[in-house]
């Protein structure tokens, strides 16, 4: 083969593949899209701020008898 077709072959391939891509990310289907009502929720919402804090160091199970599973 001349490099024209070679080249030509390798454009080709990488645009099947960025389109296979492109619609890997962007299709959507019962499993991964939200309802009306979720939607409906996200709208309502947007604007609420949620603080959530995570404590480094607390020991969550079991730390030398202690911890936040025994506390409950």
């Amino acid at each position: 083969m001349n490099k024209k077709g070679k080249l030509a072959i390798i454009i080709v391939a990488a645009a099947i593949i960025l389109f296979g891509v492109i619609y890997f990310f962007t299709n959507e289907d019962k499993n991964n899209s939200l309802t009306i009502i979720e939607k409906k929720w996200i709208e309502n919402n947007k604007n609420k701020v949620i603080d959530l804090a995570v404590l480094n160091g607390v020991p969550i199970v079991n730390y030398n008898g202690s911890g936040l599973f025994f506390d409950f």
